[in-house]
């Protein structure tokens, strides 16, 4: 199943989210989908967001702001301890890399127990759901 076929989106929307995960593809960083496209993808339940959660090690993410920067997206480091934002137009992206204590930081554990998926055409890496 590809997780845009079962979750709701206008078509904005769905051309925002594509090109940020082509820009993530681009990056050549690790990132893993979460929020509400992992819900979906675990759930199988049509639902809508009105973002996209991802996450990546907190030494990427710097870098993968600069490259959406350089692409004409507006970006915002929120809170350095562990969340920075992507926006463009009224969509927008939050890129977490800990949680808000910081005792928590996304490190090579989550990726070892992501799991593989579909957003649109592009295998992705879904954040598990334990």
């Amino acid at each position: 199943m590809r997780i845009m076929d079962k979750y709701t989106m206008d078509s904005e929307a769905a051309t925002f989210y594509s090109q940020a995960v082509q820009l993530l593809e681009q990056s050549g960083k690790p990132y893993l989908m979460g929020g509400g496209m992992a819900v979906v993808h675990h759930t199988k339940m049509e639902r809508c967001s009105k973002d996209l959660d991802i996450f990546v090690k907190p030494s990427d993410y710097m870098s993968i702001l600069q490259l959406f920067a350089e692409q004409g997206f507006e970006v915002q480091v929120y809170d350095v301890r562990w969340l920075a934002k992507i926006f463009k137009d009224d969509y927008y992206i939050d890129l977490i890399f800990s949680s808000v204590n910081n005792i928590c930081r996304v490190d090579d554990a989550w990726f070892h127990r992501a799991v593989k998926g579909y957003f649109g055409e592009q295998e992705v890496l879904f954040l598990s759901a334990e």
